[in-house]
């Protein structure tokens, strides 16, 4: 029997801090997976933390304004990675597992740990 149902609506339960180390770690962790899947960006950890944060911001106020949501496969290619034009097809077999840089503060340490019990290290 179900005794409660939650629905996390707007940052109700989940929260985001914007700590630049925690920005800086998260960008250095995508950089790397991101390179497991031959998508290479040498752009430096803290400009690179930098652009995913003002990406992630620019999605936040167009679905705020649009009162929608995209799949994770456009969001990545169409917000937060757009400057490196990687294309949805390359995209598409991370951008359903990745964390989105909104939400880097809970689930990308999470997931990763995790993987990182099941895959080898230079995977991570």
């Amino acid at each position: 029997m179900i005794k409660a149902v939650l629905f996390d609506i707007g940052g109700t339960l989940h929260t985001v801090t914007n700590n630049a180390k925690l920005a800086r770690s998260f960008a250095k962790r995508l950089e790397r997976r991101l390179e497991v899947y031959d998508i290479h960006i040498t752009t430096p950890y803290d400009e690179l933390a930098f652009t995913l944060h003002e990406n992630a911001e620019d999605y936040k106020h167009w679905s705020e304004q649009t009162l929608r949501e995209l799949p994770n496969v456009k969001i990545w290619n169409e917000y937060y990675l757009k400057e490196y034009h990687i294309g949805e097809e390359k995209l598409a077999p991370i951008a359903r597992r990745e964390a989105r840089p909104d939400r880097r503060g809970t689930e990308l340490p999470l997931r990763l740990r995790a993987r990182s019990e099941q895959a080898p290290a230079e995977a991570l």
